[in-house]
């Protein structure tokens, strides 16, 4: 290409290629412009203005430093000449990275210009001479975009608009390697996270790659939308690069863009594939065809189950998109070991419903899937659960828990002083209540301030598992003793007695302890069956202890604990000691002994920190087995979840009747076929317990189905062997 321009002295024009010469006439400049490299018609430009401001720098070849080639900056008076000369510095070793990443650099000469108003778009790649936005040098990661379109847009063109991506989707991802050359991985990583959100937030559903638009160009807000054509597109790379290791990619694009037969030409999608494969010596059109050829992106349901006590994980990762595509990608699996230390296991997802069964040397306590978010275009949803129990709690140790303030963290605390022992932190912003599983011997906890309400856990006695079970429609409940398995009482602040269920959060109404008072804590004497509680209030009788009628709920005051605060908890030890925990707000929380007879409280000693709310101990073998008492039935059939979920290969089913009816509990499994009747007989109205025993079954989903009369009732249970 060639241009020889005429224009008055006071201007200064430039254009694609190398100036050869300048020639005054008179009054006038005739400025005269050789490209030795094809240019792209839509890539050919002039730039003009009168008193223009011009500065040049010059760039040292890396095949020959004895040889440089000049790059021009136009620009407006006016301008910020601060962010000007930050770029004319950067744009050297930005020469140089892309040279080193892309092949060196192209053309004879570079350059930029700064336009007016009229030019509303933020740059235009013209070989050689970019066009920028009026004090366009203010944006480091503009000229980024647009000098490597000089390598990928420039010197390789694509040859057809089917192929945009080519162009745009380098220049985006080039952006984000200078990002990481002037910053690191994190700042790389930070960068490819927000260019992914910028597709994940506006994908308009379409795929990077429409054959279709090689003949039939759509309209520009298609073709050049930011979220494929740009993010995506870039993203794509990302991801390449991920599979195949920065050492084989960075091989690969840097073959790319110095072959011979697409240099200074035009590629099509195709094209590049076969590149892609010839120089990694692998056939990546599985990755080119899901990511390139097909809309969206993977949306993942990832759920892992820790088997205790054994050592071992069950992952399985589903793939819930409504398109037919099914993305094939490795898979980093980073699981967290109670050991302390963490390991990564890759796999591959391969189908739309993979499992895997991995085993460790020490008991596994969390997973993160594609911790290093390789994947970066995908929706995850992650699931723990737990198979078995958990770590059981010490016989005879007092553990307590803390609220927000203190961070939600575990304690053992010394019933001779009070002095407590940290264990961890739980990982729940607060724990408002605490207790040990009569059958499990794991710790329950308690958060009362979540969204829903409140919300029940499992959590080992190392504090290193945890698991939301449950969540209460009622907020701000205080206290929790356990009468069976499932079942535990608990209060509302307004003085309301209610039984819950801790595995489905369903809580039944037994009656207001008469005197409006606030639950601190409730406890059940194992002695003799007797339900305690303390009261929680501000003002007032503060440290009243009472006993409340199971049956109504009413309260019978027992006395004062004589010691003028709040008593937060109360708990029995196995021999029939009641302990509490004194004292609220931001003054250290004390360690008591309640009398039973009185009320009275004797002081063990000060814990030595606030915000404690919760104490639990583990009665070890109770004198008295506390049964569900009569009246505390739900006004409806109620089936609840088995228990243990998942189970192998014993689970307890639990539902309740509020009248006489003929009832049958079928399992189906997940084909619709009945494998198991447990029970088929008319039942008298009460909670009732059964044990299903699936020995002669396969590993697998099965549904509980409950018939009472009209009422039909369904439960998800996973068989794990």
């Amino acid at each position: 290409m060639e241009l020889r321009a005429t224009v008055p002295s006071n201007v200064k024009l430039g254009s694609n290629g190398l100036l050869k010469d300048t020639t005054r006439s008179g009054d006038s400049l005739t400025f005269h412009w050789v490209s030795k490299e094809p240019v792209s018609t839509y890539l050919f430009v002039i730039s003009s203005k009168v008193n223009y401001n011009l500065d040049i720098v010059y760039w040292k070849k890396l095949s020959n430093p004895l040889d440089s080639i000049p790059i021009f900056f136009y620009w407006n008076t006016g301008e910020n000449v601060s962010a000007l000369n930050n770029i004319k510095t950067k744009i050297i070793p930005m020469t140089t990275k892309f040279s080193q990443l892309f092949g060196e650099h192209p053309f004879q000469k570079n350059g930029f210009a700064t336009l007016n108003q009229q030019f509303l778009w933020g740059g235009m790649e013209n070989q050689t001479l970019t066009s920028l936005t009026p004090d366009g040098y203010r944006s480091e990661s503009l000229v980024a975009h647009e000098y490597a379109h000089q390598w990928f847009g420039d010197m390789i063109t694509c040859a057809t608009w089917a192929d945009i991506w080519l162009n745009e989707g380098f220049a985006t991802y080039g952006d984000a390697l200078w990002t990481e050359h002037n910053f690191g991985p994190v700042g790389y990583q930070q960068h490819i996270n927000s260019v992914a959100a910028g597709y994940l937030g506006a994908n308009p559903g379409w795929a990077i790659y429409v054959p279709e638009w090689a003949v039939n160009v759509p309209s520009n807000n298609q073709l050049f939308n930011t979220a494929i054509t740009y993010n995506k597109a870039a993203c794509v790379l990302h991801m390449l690069r991920s599979v195949l290791g920065d050492s084989v990619f960075f091989d690969a694009v840097y073959a790319y863009g110095t072959d011979p037969s697409v240099k200074y030409g035009s590629v099509t999608t195709d094209d590049f594939i076969q590149i892609m494969n010839s120089r990694t010596k692998q056939d990546l059109t599985w990755f080119f065809d899901q990511w390139l050829k097909a809309a969206n992106h993977p949306e993942y349901t990832v759920k892992y189950v820790l088997n205790r006590p054994a050592k071992n994980v069950f992952v399985r990762i589903q793939q819930g998109q409504s398109s037919a595509t099914t993305w094939k990608m490795p898979v980093s699996l980073r699981f967290i070991l109670q050991s302390g230390t963490d390991t990564i296991i890759n796999v591959w997802n391969t189908t739309k419903n993979d499992t895997f069964t991995l085993a460790f040397s020490s008991a596994p306590v969390s997973m993160s899937f594609d911790p290093n978010n390789n994947i970066i275009l995908k929706k995850l949803t992650l699931i723990k659960e737990y198979s078995g129990p958990l770590l059981s709690a010490v016989p005879g140790t007092l553990y307590a828990a803390s609220g927000s303030t203190d961070g939600g963290k575990l304690y053992t605390i010394n019933t001779s002083n009070g002095t407590p022992t940290l264990i961890r932190k739980t990982g729940i912003l607060q724990l408002n209540g605490l207790r040990i599983h009569p059958k499990t011997k794991e710790l329950i906890g308690y958060n009362n301030a979540i969204s829903t309400g409140g919300a029940f856990y499992r959590m080992s006695s190392d504090g290193a598992d945890l698991q939301q079970i449950s969540s209460t429609s009622i907020a701000n409940l205080k206290g929790l003793a356990f009468y069976n398995d499932s079942m535990a009482y608990t209060g509302a602040f307004n003085g309301t007695i209610y039984s819950v269920n801790v595995y489905t959060g369903a809580l039944v109404l037994i009656g207001t302890n008469g005197s409006s008072q606030r639950p601190g804590g409730l406890a059940l004497n194992p002695v003799n069956g007797t339900l305690w509680m303390s009261l929680r209030n501000t003002s007032g009788a503060v440290d009243n202890i009472y006993k409340i009628n199971r049956a109504t709920g009413l309260s019978t005051l027992v006395g004062s604990a004589g010691i003028g605060s709040a008593i937060t908890d109360i708990v029995f030890d196995k021999l029939g000691t009641l302990y509490g925990l004194a004292g609220m707000g931001t003054a250290a929380n004390t360690l008591i002994k309640i009398d039973t007879s009185t009320g009275k409280a004797a002081v063990v000693g000060s814990l030595g920190k606030a915000d404690i709310q919760a104490l639990a101990i583990d009665p070890d073998a109770p004198a008295v087995v506390v049964q569900q008492i009569s009246n505390v039935i739900p006004d409806n059939v109620l089936l609840e979840q088995n228990y243990p979920n998942p189970f192998n290969p014993t689970t307890t089913i639990r539902y309740a009747l509020p009248f006489e009816t003929n009832v049958r509990l079928t399992i189906y499994n997940t084909l619709g076929q009945s494998v198991c009747e447990i029970v088929n007989e008319t039942q008298t109205a009460g909670w009732k317990e059964v044990q299903w025993n699936a020995a002669g079954l396969t590993s697998g989903v099965y549904f509980i189905k409950l018939n009472a009369g009209n009422t039909v009732e369904l439960k998800k249970t996973l068989l794990l062997k």
